[in-house]
C-alpha cells in the first residue's frame, strides 16, 4: 500500500508539471490565432464573402483531417460507436463554432478592425465562466476571478479607447462580434463535455465535416459566390492549414488537462499580438492606450495563472495527504 501511495503521489506531481507544458502550447496557439483576423481582412479585400471564407476554412481543414481520421480502423470505430448524446453534443459544438466563425468574418466585412474584433471577442471569457458554472458545475474561485476581472479591464480599456476614437466599424459589426463571443463560449462548453467521451481526432473530423456542410448550405441559401482567385487561395491555405487547425485544436486538446475557464483566459493576451500583426499586414497602427490595456491584460493573465496553479497545488497536496492517511495502520 505504501508503494502504491508513493506511486500515486509521484503521478500527481508529474501531472502538475505537465500542466505547465499545456500552458505553453496554449500560449503558442494564441499567438498563431492572432493572425486569423488580419488574414480574413486580406481575403475580404479580394472580394470573398464572409460565409464563403468560413466554408473554405472548414473545407480546407477537412481535406487534411478526414483522410487521417478514416485511415485508421480505431478512429472509424470510435465514430461508429458514438452515442446519441455524443452526436447531439458534437452537433451543438459544430453549430456554435460554425456560426461564431461566420459572425466573426461578417464583422470584419462590416469594417470592424482586426484589433477590435480580437479585443471584444475576449468577452467570451465572461460567458465561459457563466456557462461552465451553469452547465458543467465548474466553479472558479473568487481569487482567480480577480485575475479574470483585471484581464477584462485591460480589454475594455483598449476597446473603449478605440471605439471612442471612431475606430472599429459599425454598430452591426460590434453586435456580430458579441454574438460570436457568446457562440464561442457555447462552443467551448460543448467541447469540454464532448472531450470526456470522444478523442481529439474523431471529434475534429466530425466537427469540420459538419461545419463544411453547414456553411456550404448557408452560403447557397444566401446566394454567395464561391469563386476564389489565386491570391485568396494562398491566404486561405495559410488561414486554414496553419492558423485555424492549430489555433482551434489547441484549446480542445488542452481541455483534457486544464479547465475550460483557464483555456479561455489564456487567449486574453491575443489582442496585443493581433495589434502587431495587423500593423505589419494591414497598416493598422495601435494607439498609446493599446499598450496600457495590453499591460493590464497581461498582468491579469499572470495573476490568474499563478492563483490557478497554487490552488491546483493545494488540491494535489490535499489528495496526497488523504492517500497517505488512508494507508496508516488503524
Amino acid at each position: 500500500k505504501q508503494n502504491d501511495t508513493i506511486w500515486e503521489v509521484t503521478e500527481l506531481e508529474n501531472q502538475q508539471r505537465g500542466v505547465f507544458k499545456v500552458y505553453l502550447v496554449c500560449v503558442l496557439g494564441m499567438v498563431v490565432g492572432s493572425f486569423i483576423s488580419p488574414l480574413i481582412k486580406l481575403i475580404i479585400q479580394t472580394g470573398v464573402d464572409a460565409a464563403v471564407i468560413t466554408f473554405y476554412r472548414l473545407l480546407f481543414v477537412s481535406v487534411l483531417v478526414l483522410p487521417v481520421l478514416f485511415s485508421k480502423w480505431e478512429n472509424r470505430e470510435k465514430v461508429k460507436a458514438m452515442t446519441k448524446t455524443s452526436w447531439l453534443q458534437v452537433i451543438g459544438y459544430s453549430m456554435c463554432k460554425t456560426f461564431a466563425l461566420i459572425a466573426w468574418a461578417e464583422a470584419l466585412n462590416q469594417g470592424t478592425s482586426a484589433f477590435i474584433c480580437n479585443t471584444l471577442g475576449n468577452c467570451t471569457t465572461i460567458f465561459v465562466v457563466v456557462m461552465a458554472w451553469v452547465f458543467l458545475h465548474e466553479k472558479t474561485s473568487a481569487r482567480a476571478l480577480v485575475g479574470v476581472a483585471i484581464c477584462l479591464a485591460g480589454v475594455f480599456i483598449i476597446g473603449a479607447d478605440e471605439l471612442g476614437g471612431g475606430v472599429g466599424g459599425s454598430a452591426l459589426g460590434i453586435a456580430l462580434i458579441m454574438t460570436s463571443a457568446v457562440l464561442n463560449a457555447g462552443n467551448q462548453v460543448f467541447a469540454r463535455a464532448v472531450r470526456k467521451e470522444l478523442d481529439l481526432l474523431p471529434l475534429l473530423g466530425v466537427d469540420y465535416c459538419l461545419g463544411t456542410i453547414i456553411t456550404g448550405v448557408y452560403g447557397l441559401l444566401t446566394g454567395a459566390d464561391f469563386r476564389l482567385n489565386l491570391k485568396a487561395v494562398f491566404y486561405m491555405a495559410i488561414l486554414s492549414w496553419f492558423c485555424t487547425l492549430f489555433c482551434h485544436t489547441t484549446p480542445i486538446w488542452a481541455m483534457k488537462y486544464i479547465n475550460v475557464v483557464t483555456a479561455s483566459v489564456i487567449n486574453l493576451a491575443g489582442p496585443f499580438i493581433t495589434a502587431i500583426v495587423a500593423f505589419f499586414l494591414l497598416g493598422e497602427v495601435p494607439k498609446p492606450m493599446t499598450y496600457v490595456g495590453a499591460a493590464v491584460m497581461i498582468a491579469g493573465l499572470i495573476y490568474y495563472v499563478i492563483v490557478d496553479q497554487k490552488e491546483a497545488q493545494k488540491a494535489m497536496e490535499a489528495k496526497a495527504a488523504a492517500l497517505a492517511e488512508g494507508d496508516q495502520p488503524q
